[in-house]
């Protein structure tokens, strides 16, 4: 199992270290930053304000998760070698196992008397997109080696990402989405 883990690790390293400078002048990290938000606005357009508060909480927990996990430097370092974008793709699994058992977990017990949502829906996927993208990039880049790796260039970003106190006003912010996008 390892190997194969090994292997998928050393595949993609090269093609990140071809992005490494960004494209047409533009810093990798706004692409990530970008590319984030698009994929999870796209989700809540698709999956439903149901699917997209389990994510959200899915996210919240897998992130408490993750941060106390005893063993992740432990299989990052023996994924990793001492790359640190082997060893952020290790991190990225973990991470990635941790949310979709609580994913799958949680799904079912959120509560399901949501009615068509009408004009309402395009702020509620905003505002959940918004808070998912944000939790996901605080903890991407304060609890595994992104920030080192693609490091944000925006002033406007970077202190809402990167300060010690952005996982706190994250999941705070987070929570009075869902307060008031429920119904």
């Amino acid at each position: 199992m390892e190997n194969v883990l090994g292997e998928a690790i050393s595949f993609a390293a090269p093609l990140t270290a071809a992005l490494d400078s960004g494209f047409l002048g533009v810093p990798m990290s706004a692409f990530l930053l970008g590319g984030l938000f698009v994929g999870v606005f796209a989700l809540a357009l698709f999956a439903g304000k149901k699917k997209m508060l389990a994510v959200l909480f899915s996210v919240i927990f897998a992130g408490f998760l993750f941060s106390v996990f005893p063993y992740r430097e432990m299989i990052a370092a023996s994924l990793g070698d001492g790359n640190q974008q082997n060893e952020l793709y290790a991190n990225i699994g973990v991470f990635a196992a941790i949310f979709f058992l609580l994913f799958f977990a949680i799904r079912h017990s959120v509560r399901a008397g949501y009615f068509e949502d009408g004009s309402r829906k395009l702020p509620n996927t905003l505002g959940l997109s918004v808070a998912t993208s944000g939790i996901i990039a605080v903890y991407a880049y304060q609890f595994t080696p992104l920030g080192e790796l693609y490091p944000i260039s925006s002033s406007f970003l970077a202190p809402l990402i990167m300060s010690p106190s952005a996982p706190f006003w994250w999941l705070a912010g987070a929570f009075l989405v869902v307060f008031l996008f429920s119904d």
